[in-house]
């Protein structure tokens, strides 16, 4: 969530990526992590998610989501041109694995952004506590799991198939393939803790 003055940083523009100085590209990514109150990584969600919950305060449920079928085999959300598409498995060539890992690395400026936001992750982990954050991860994985179990089978993805997108999905997601099922999910949670109450 953009935070201060709001609005995007105003960095991308004042030096060309390709002759920025190293001390220009530290200037870029200290502005970007200081514009973001808080930066996610893909690669660590099930930590995102829940330090954005202790950060804003929210319940686990606020921050599950069912998973959508977007792997090899699956199918992407309709998005461009208004036409479902398989994912293709990916593969990649020695020689390219090779480049990615070193010379690209060095030369790409996302790399070092990337390793900035990583170690602000580490760093937000720690001042909530890792035994903490190790817990809350175990009960958001417990509720994904209860609203798995619920709600997958009945929720209408925009794709399962090739050809154009199923209009009906657009009552069951927020938009696209994001969000989608939260209305059972909400539901199904909701009940989940009432039985636990009760049991309790």
């Amino acid at each position: 969530k953009p935070g201060g003055g709001g609005g995007n940083p105003s960095t991308s523009t004042k030096y060309p990526l390709e002759i920025a100085t190293t001390d220009q590209v530290e200037e870029m990514i200290r502005e970007i992590m200081n514009v973001y109150h808080f930066v996610a990584l893909t690669e660590r969600m099930d930590e995102s998610l829940v330090l954005l919950k202790l950060i804003l305060g929210l319940e686990t449920e606020d921050i599950v989501q069912l998973g959508t079928p977007k792997q090899a085999g699956g199918f992407d959300d309709g998005g461009y041109r208004g036409k479902c598409n398989r994912i293709q498995k990916g593969g990649i060539f020695p020689e390219i694995d090779e480049y990615v890992k070193n010379e690209f690395q060095i030369q790409n400026h996302d790399y070092f952004l990337y390793a900035v936001a990583n170690r602000s992750l580490d760093l937000t982990i720690q001042e909530f506590g890792h035994e903490l954050v190790e817990k809350e991860i175990e009960q958001l994985k417990r509720m994904q799991r209860i609203a798995s179990d619920r709600c997958e089978l009945d929720t209408i993805f925009p794709c399962t198939k090739d050809g154009p997108p199923n209009r009906l999905s657009e009552g069951y997601c927020f938009f696209n393939d994001a969000g989608c099922g939260h209305l059972c999910v909400q539901k199904s949670l909701k009940e989940a803790k009432q039985i636990a109450g009760l049991k309790a």
